[in-house]
């Protein structure tokens, strides 16, 4: 349920600052002392496409009850749900960089949470995402509404969902393993 210049913002926002904040972290250590893969196995693992998959269903599924609590409970304003469906799905984005730790990592002590880049990325794309509502002309370009304490309630509570039960499903060994 977005607009085509709604993609491309949270497409510009929501990947490339984090990827490099990912990207200027020190990373896996023991990674370039591992073998490499053969040259008949799959640069994606099955495992790792579940994964994908996973993750990419849980967002889909927040945004979508994101949406469509807003579109039932505020008289069918399309125009609102829209909103509401952008922010969550920018901001669910955002908080996934934190899904991508390795399993056997603590969810507070891990490399990403370590990496300062990380934290400055993700201050800088929420803050991108909050004016993009706040101010008129980014709100009149991208199509958006102004919105009450309790759409913001929506948002957030859905968008920090997928991340949650991530970190869940990581507990039970789900999760990126090395």
């Amino acid at each position: 349920p977005l607009l085509p210049l709604q993609i491309l913002f949270l497409n510009l926002v929501t990947y490339v600052f984090p990827a490099l904040a990912l990207g200027m972290g020190e990373g896996d250590a023991t990674y370039i002392k591992r073998s490499p893969r053969q040259k008949e196995d799959s640069v994606i693992s099955a495992r790792k496409w579940k994964i994908i998959f996973f993750y990419g269903g849980l967002i889909t599924v927040s945004v979508l009850s994101a949406f469509f609590i807003t579109l039932d409970g505020d008289n069918a304003n399309a125009k609102l749900a829209v909103t509401v469906s952008f922010l969550t799905l920018g901001l669910a984005q955002v908080f996934h960089v934190f899904n991508m730790r390795l399993t056997n990592t603590h969810f507070l002590k891990n490399d990403i949470t370590k990496n300062p880049h990380v934290w400055a990325a993700i201050i800088l794309c929420v803050f991108l995402l909050l004016i993009s509502t706040q101010l008129d002309f980014s709100r009149k370009l991208l199509g958006l509404e102004i919105l009450n304490t309790d759409q913001w309630i929506i948002i957030w509570l859905f968008s920090l969902l997928p991340l949650i039960i991530g970190n869940i499903v990581n507990l039970f060994g789900f999760g990126i393993k090395k």
